[in-house]
């Protein structure tokens, strides 16, 4: 399958390449943070780190889901994706 055929042209894609898909991964990116900071010992720190990975995610624009499903990791570009009209993946 081509490069941006997966993920990408999906509506699950489009949505976390929104606004409002930024804004829940830097949402949940900031909870996984505190809980990881609570919770403390070696889990904790693994929590606190993907915390930050999703918020860096969120603020910065980037996809970590559709760079490794489909090698695209920038938000904009996925964005175009979506715009010129790729069917999603119906299997």
């Amino acid at each position: 399958m081509p490069r941006g055929e997966r993920v990408t042209s999906s509506s699950f894609g489009q949505f976390m390449a929104s606004t409002a898909g930024r804004a829940a991964r830097g949402v949940v990116g900031v909870v996984l943070i505190v809980v990881g900071l609570i919770v403390g010992s070696v889990g904790g720190w693994v929590l606190v780190a993907f915390g930050l990975v999703l918020l860096a995610a969120g603020v910065f624009d980037f996809c970590v889901i559709t760079g490794l499903i489909d090698n695209i990791w920038s938000g904009a570009e996925v964005r175009a994706h979506g715009r010129r009209g790729e069917a999603p993946r119906t299997a």
